[in-house]
């Protein structure tokens, strides 16, 4: 806690916000030890300070509503309102830098994992498509984290969409390729016990089970609105 003794909003000679600094660090400390009840006091005290003290420096402030929102959602217990946040997030960082910048692609990431962690598939596919995963390859480059995420979020969110709305079969086996082509990578690139790797093989296996289901009325796992007494036959 060592911004208690620094000013607000006084930067040093090169340029850091110590105060805000030691805020988020203390923050972000907190919600990746999962204390996330007491991080987001800080995290709103740190948005507060921003809003009164730095109103022009958008890039900071959405960032830091960016990383509440993702401690909202860690909770548990408050994720439609970390995904509303995020949404807004997205919505004024896309207004402030436009679509194809690298941070418009981040914020995107981030708010379609919290969509697809929340079985809101049908919204993330309706916000991500190829353009932006070719831009995340552009500015992270083919072999970054960011990358195959963005592929994983898109390929489980175009899976699990697949036929609930009467669409092709070829959406959901799209998926299974991508999610091939990616394990196989990431396990070169990280290793078989990596997180990234077990993530995307569970999705793999979700979506193989949802290939095999007669009809889709028998898959255990439904995007969020769906009427699960409703019967619809696969094509």
């Amino acid at each position: 806690k060592t911004y208690l003794s620094q000013p607000e909003g006084v930067p040093t000679a090169r340029g850091v916000d110590l105060r805000g600094h030691a805020m988020n660090e203390l923050a972000n400390g907190l919600d990746n030890s999962r204390n996330h009840q007491e991080a987001l006091p800080v995290y709103e005290a740190l948005i507060a300070m921003i809003k009164r003290t730095q109103p022009a420096n958008s890039l900071y402030l959405l960032m830091m509503q960016a990383n509440m929102a993702d401690c909202l959602h860690k909770g548990g217990d408050r994720c439609e309102e970390a995904i509303d946040l995020m949404r807004s997030v997205y919505a004024q960082t896309q207004s402030v830098h436009g679509r194809k910048d690298p941070n418009t692609i981040r914020t995107l990431y981030q708010l379609a994992q919290m969509l697809n962690d929340n079985q809101h598939w049908v919204e993330t596919k309706s916000l991500l498509n190829r353009e932006y995963l070719d831009l995340a390859s552009k500015f992270y480059g083919a072999e970054h984290g960011l990358y195959f995420g963005m592929r994983s979020v898109f390929a489980e969110a175009i899976a699990f969409v697949g036929n609930f709305d009467f669409n092709s079969r070829a959406d959901v086996e799209e998926a299974e390729a991508m999610m091939l082509e990616d394990v196989a990578k990431l396990r070169r690139i990280y290793g078989a016990h990596h997180g990234d790797v077990r993530h995307i093989e569970a999705v793999l296996l979700k979506t193989q089970t949802l290939l095999e289901m007669p009809t889709w009325a028998d898959a255990p796992y439904w995007p969020a609105g769906v009427d699960v007494k409703t019967r619809w036959t696969r094509k």
